[in-house]
């Protein structure tokens, strides 16, 4: 899972945090591996950069086979084509504002068994 948050600081206590006019702030990048629930990849950095900026860094040693979930904060097109062409998979939900058309259906109709 590939997630960021915001860790609000104390305003002027670093010129590198600086976020809004009168307030500090970090991020915290994080890929938190689903099996043992531990983070396997954190990055701490200014809270001005958007959680797409860093998901290539975050995603660099994930191999073939893999699945991804990620914040409809890190959609980033590119970034998930490349993830394709790696033979990983991956999950997010759609932002409200998104418009998609459908040009190939890849499931197919599954039969099943005459409960009788």
């Amino acid at each position: 899972m590939v997630d960021a948050s915001t860790i609000q600081l104390i305003a002027h206590c670093m010129d590198w945090a600086k976020h809004r006019r009168r307030k500090a702030a970090a991020k915290l990048h994080l890929r938190l591996n689903l099996q043992n629930w531990l983070p396997s990849f954190v990055i701490i950095d200014k809270a001005k950069d958007h959680d797409s900026s860093l998901a290539q860094q975050l995603c660099a040693a994930l191999k073939a086979g893999q699945i991804v979930l990620f914040d409809k904060a890190s959609m980033d097109f590119g970034h998930l084509f490349e993830l394709n062409n790696r033979g990983m998979f991956w999950v997010t939900r759609a932002k409200d504002n998104m418009q998609v058309r459908c040009v190939k259906k890849c499931l197919e109709k599954i039969e099943r068994p005459d409960p009788t």
